[in-house]
């Protein structure tokens, strides 16, 4: 997501039409805020922050701040955000709810966005869940990830494991991933509620065979009752044993599939790892590339002197 252009009135300090082109600055999507502390700087992160979920980019500021203390009561309040996002432009425009004295209801907030295609939807609500969907991240996701607000570059760093977690998968769009992982889950769990039911019966049936096996025995004095007894209890047997075989078979498939899933949940995790791996790697960069330049600042300065020196003593060899 790349800003290209930021046009701003009576919005906080500043109180006329500001438009600030980003596209002057490059294409690089990187850019400098600098100036004196004060809330001129962070002015321009809440009007980003407004313009694409409705509210400031710290804690510490609320929509009821943001209009200019010094704007006549004609000026409306808005802030227009276009915005680069995979090669295509989005145009977002919102005002914020404000009172002003010459008025006794105050300003509704409204809010517009117009998609690449032209089409335009309006609503506070639905432009904020529209505009999460396509960046991809919330506003307290994309404050920590992509524009960190003054006092809360920390927060990354010191975020809970589970919090991490979140912004992680928001970031790399790995959401279906976790959802294939509890369904995963949920199916093992089912899986193995059945295979307790299915050896309950396996046990059952084991008991009964036992059972009517004593039977034959204790009918065998008695030969008149003895066969017909053991006729039926024969057929009942090979009956149970047909289902046993049965209930076996289905406990092997459903170890096998047991197996199978957690295999996936195994691979699952490790993706979810790697990705983890990576996010930290680049939240590491820009510390490496500041040493960089560090050192390569310190390189050109001891080139520069190197070179002082053999100038100096070629002059005094001229000498």
């Amino acid at each position: 997501m790349r800003p290209l252009l930021l046009e701003m009135q009576a919005f906080s300090t500043y109180c006329e039409k500001t438009i600030i082109d980003f596209n002057k600055f490059g294409a690089s999507g990187m850019y400098l805020v600098s100036g004196k502390t004060g809330s001129v700087n962070t002015t321009i992160f809440d009007a980003i922050v407004f313009a694409l979920y409705g509210k400031a980019s710290g804690e510490n500021r609320d929509n009821n701040s943001l209009r200019s203390l010094f704007a006549a009561d004609d000026k409306k309040t808005y802030v227009l955000l276009e915005f680069l996002l995979k090669g295509e432009v989005y145009k977002v425009k919102r005002i914020p709810s404000y009172k002003v004295s010459t008025r006794k209801s105050p300003i509704v907030a409204e809010a517009e966005l117009t998609m690449p295609d032209g089409s335009i939807i309006t609503k506070d609500q639905e432009v904020t869940r529209k505009i999460t969907e396509i960046i991809g991240l919330d506003k307290n996701q994309f404050s920590q990830m992509v524009m960190i607000a003054q006092g809360d570059f920390l927060k990354i760093l010191i975020a809970s494991t589970n919090d991490r977690k979140g912004i992680f998968r928001k970031v790399f769009r790995t959401e279906r991933f976790n959802k294939l992982q509890d369904k995963i889950k949920e199916d093992a769990r089912e899986t193995e509620k059945k295979m307790e039911f299915l050896n309950e019966r396996h046990k059952n049936l084991c008991e009964n065979i036992r059972l009517e096996q004593d039977l034959d025995e204790m009918l065998i004095n008695d030969a008149d009752k003895a066969d017909d007894v053991c006729d039926i209890l024969n057929s009942q047997n090979t009956e149970d044993e047909k289902q046993l075989t049965v209930l076996e078979n289905i406990i092997a498939d459903l170890d096998k599939k047991i197996g199978e899933k957690n295999q996936l949940i195994g691979k699952i995790t490790e993706i979810e790892e790697q990705r983890k791996t990576l996010l930290d790697k680049r939240i590491e960069l820009p510390r490496l590339k500041d040493k960089l330049t560090e050192a390569e600042n310190a390189y050109n300065k001891a080139a520069s002197r190197e070179s002082e020196m053999s100038k100096c003593k070629e002059d005094r060899v001229l000498l």
